[in-house]
């Protein structure tokens, strides 16, 4: 099972900040924070989620997000660090592009692996990080960038599968306030095959969740009652299952001035 924190530093510009897990404020302008994520060892898998923007911009490369010193390297993709990237058109149907860090600190895809390359993570998208098949011990990554500042963040959700996190450096509740599904276009029904359905990751499986025509979520197990807890943690991530394409707008859930 995988664990994560979170630090806030402040920029040289900056105010005081402060951002920790599982709390949701956050009291500063220009603020650089930072995720730990734990890596499970003998090839295990962690979803996690990208909470913030590149900094001195928006979407993040590899070799910006993780640098040549936290992924475990290695000529070989098995015994190195993988990510994967979801890609709903892969294939037709979707499916993971695999890339790993050779000796050289370059990006790898593993299905082309004598190529470098450096791939983007996007705001508020999740990813899947493997340990090597050999690793022994528990690994952590550092997931850094620039505390998203922006009133409103408008993330379009393609039909079927899609892997997401939170744009914002705070836990994602479905059935927070500062979202509205139905009229951002999710598909709500009181079958929970029928709605959209979101799968939060807990470590070793997924928690299950679906949409309501009230706009709210659901646990996805009889007796179906109110989530009162579908939170997708910082650090972490989830998949969403979308019966139609929809543009999900996310309002900043924490003061900024």
């Amino acid at each position: 099972m995988k664990t994560t924190s979170v630090f806030v530093a402040v920029a040289a510009v900056a105010v005081t900040a402060s951002v920790a897990l599982a709390q949701t404020n956050v009291y500063s302008r220009n603020a650089v924070g930072a995720v730990r994520v734990d890596v499970p060892p003998a090839g295990q898998f962690v979803l996690a989620g990208f909470n913030f923007k590149a900094i001195g911009g928006d979407d993040a490369t590899f070799s910006a997000l993780f640098g040549t010193n936290q992924l475990v390297k290695n000529t070989l993709n098995t015994k190195a660090t993988r990510i994967y990237l979801w890609d709903p058109a892969k294939g037709g149907g979707g499916g993971y592009w695999i890339f790993f860090q050779k000796p050289d600190g370059q990006f790898y895809n593993r299905d082309a692996s004598t190529i470098p390359t450096n791939p983007v993570i996007r705001i508020g998208e999740g990813f899947w990080v493997q340990s090597p098949n050999d690793a022994t011990t528990n690994t952590s990554i550092f997931i850094m960038g620039e505390v998203v500042s922006t009133q409103q963040f408008d993330r379009v959700t393609p039909n079927g599968f899609f892997m997401i996190g939170n744009p914002y450096a705070s836990p994602l509740d479905l059935n927070g306030t500062n979202l509205t599904w139905m009229a951002d276009g999710a598909f709500g029904h009181n079958l929970a095959s029928q709605a959209d359905n979101v799968y939060i990751f807990n470590g070793v499986g997924y928690d299950r969740y679906f949409l309501k025509t009230d706009g709210k979520w659901y646990v996805a197990l009889s007796p179906f009652p109110l989530a009162t807890n579908a939170v997708i943690p910082v650090g972490s991530g989830a998949w969403y299952k979308a019966k139609n394409v929809f543009t999900n707008k996310l309002v900043r859930p924490y003061p900024w001035w």
